[in-house]
């Protein structure tokens, strides 16, 4: 499955999040490079209700830094929901966790993660896929409110301690490329 229908599958299991007041909404054109035909692409709508606190980041990374991915994994799982990701005509998928940071000029980088859905197939067959249990979303607006982001849908997580860095690893090895991001205005 190209990663974009991957994407939209995992956008789309209802979850309790969309009902709430967004603090930001975000739309975008979610394009995957890899499809067959050329370019697949679908509208993405992003909905934060919260942003996530200092304390839920340094959780999230006292997990990744101590114990790895699968503890990191079930703390993120346990977190409420800061938001929603849906594509077009779908009814969403919960976010886990979402920070903003605002540089210099008003532009901002928005970096959003969450458990993915691990379908029954996948489980049954003991896909390589469940190793890459992670959804994380990176958005870079300019001080317009416009910009563009990633998404990977299948990820997997590790950091080496050594040199302080996180480590990303992509499942299909071709992320989403989100365009025309812009921050929408809720009515």
């Amino acid at each position: 499955m190209p990663a974009l229908g991957a994407a939209l599958v995992a956008a789309t299991t209802l979850v309790g999040a969309a009902a709430q007041k967004s603090v930001a909404h975000y739309t975008a054109q979610a394009v995957d490079i890899t499809a067959p035909a050329g370019r697949a692409a679908s509208q993405v709508d992003i909905q934060i209700t919260r942003w996530s606190t200092d304390a839920e980041r340094d959780q999230l990374n006292t997990a990744l830094w101590e114990k790895g991915q699968g503890p990191l994994f079930d703390v993120l799982r346990k977190m409420p929901s800061v938001g929603v990701v849906h594509g077009t005509g779908a009814a969403g998928y919960d976010l886990r966790f979402a920070r903003r940071t605002v540089l210099p000029g008003g532009s901002e980088n928005i970096v959003i993660a969450t458990d993915r859905p691990i379908s029954f197939w996948e489980a049954a067959t003991i896909a390589p896929s469940t190793q890459y249990p992670f959804a994380v979303i990176e958005l870079h607006l300019r001080s317009n409110g416009e910009g563009e982001g990633r998404m990977s849908i299948a990820a997997r997580m590790s950091a080496d301690k050594g040199t302080k860095t996180l480590m990303l690893e992509n499942y299909t090895q071709a992320q989403v490329q989100l365009q025309n991001v812009r921050t929408e205005k809720d009515k």
